[in-house]
């Protein structure tokens, strides 16, 4: 596993076409939006830079603890863009999308040993299979729900963000199209529903 950094962006222009390319971009691009949004917000609002503001402990663990849970629902919504992507190439076996990306989503939780979020897979599966209902989403509308939980997760007094919540969302929505541009650019759909579906066949039980 990969340690905890902030803002961990980069990565190349190549075909996302294996499950650990697209842990790595997901990964990536979810924590870009997450940490990205908080720094801003801390820094538009206190006018600090974040080395003297995490000079105070309490503000530090809060910091901390926005920033962990925010990629958590960043990348949630990811993947679920990801599953619309998808949906259409795996045609009868769309049902057995859900399990296979709450395997990756818990995967890419797991790609910084700091973050410490625990992984609610079933919950996540269940939206999954929830949202294929449906006629998919666009980016846009998924990223409501993670532009809602960050704002939520600020390490700001409520008091001092009263009427901040429609521009940190839209702020959030748009860093979050501009990284599912990139997903659908460099997605090689066929290849990567083959390996995430093999590997879900391999982790399934064995009949006695």
């Amino acid at each position: 596993m990969k340690k905890w950094r902030l803002f961990a962006i980069g990565g190349g222009r190549e075909r996302i076409a294996t499950v650990e390319a697209l842990v790595d971009f997901c990964a990536r691009e979810a924590s870009l939006v997450a940490q990205k949004t908080i720094v801003d917000y801390c820094h538009m609002k206190t006018r600090l830079p974040l080395n003297e503001l995490t000079r105070e402990k309490a503000f530090a663990d809060a910091f901390d603890a926005a920033r962990k849970s925010a990629y958590a629902a960043v990348l949630a919504d990811l993947v679920a863009v990801l599953e619309t992507h998808l949906r259409r190439a795996a045609g009868t076996r769309s049902p057995e999308l859900p399990r296979a990306l709450a395997a990756l989503y818990a995967r890419c939780l797991a790609r910084f040993e700091e973050s410490g979020v625990e992984a609610d897979v079933g919950a996540f599966e269940r939206r999954l299979g929830q949202l294929q209902l449906a006629a998919p989403k666009s980016s846009a509308e998924l990223a409501l729900t993670s532009g809602n939980a960050v704002f939520d997760l600020l390490p700001i007094h409520p008091r001092l963000r009263t009427h901040d919540r429609e521009p940190v969302v839209e702020g959030v929505r748009f860093l979050f199209m501009s990284r599912c541009q990139r997903l659908g650019e460099r997605l090689d759909a066929g290849a990567l529903l083959a390996a995430l579906l093999a590997e879900r066949e391999a982790a399934a039980p064995r009949p006695a």
